[in-house]
């Protein structure tokens, strides 16, 4: 846990052998469980992928983003984030769903892909040169300054969802 000015980091652990992150999504779920009380928001940041979800380290939500780089693959990935929350009756207040790194705009073939698996209307994060110029050199985003598109995009997204 690093504790920093106007938010906290709690970095998930690495596996103690080959492939299997039993114990290190237990003891995440079991510090978001203990400390999350002590926060007004908790943003879980996941890989891409269904094990989080799966294994129940976010437990239930108030707010679902679900990302997706404009990319069919990408696309139905996300499709299967918002189906396996159903299957696992996750309690989801609100789900939202995004594009990012969005260059002009969306296809319109990407667009009725993402009607066609019943993703909610797509919101957009665009591509940045300031994000990808920290991220290229390794330095955090939260350097960002506030001219960022991306970071215009991500609070207009937070303030739709009550967040801010």
């Amino acid at each position: 846990l690093v504790e920093s000015n106007g938010f906290d980091l709690l970095a998930m652990g690495r596996p103690e052998g080959p492939g299997c992150y039993c114990f290190a999504n237990t003891i995440l779920r079991a510090c978001v469980d203990q400390i999350g009380r002590n926060y007004s928001y908790i943003v879980i940041d996941c890989e891409a992928g269904l094990e989080h979800l799966s294994r129940r380290t976010a437990g239930d939500l108030d707010l679902l983003l679900v990302l997706s780089d404009p990319s069919l693959r990408s696309l139905d990935t996300a499709a299967r984030v918002l189906q396996l929350v159903e299957e696992l009756h996750t309690k989801v207040a609100r789900k939202a769903f995004a594009f990012t790194r969005v260059e002009d705009s969306i296809p319109a073939d990407l667009l009725r892909a993402a009607r066609e698996r019943g993703l909610p209307e797509p919101l957009t994060i665009p591509e940045d040169p300031e994000v990808r110029e920290l991220d290229l050199n390794g330095r955090p985003l939260v350097g960002v300054t506030a001219q960022s598109p991306c970071l215009r995009a991500v609070r207009a997204i937070a303030e739709a969802a009550g967040l801010l």
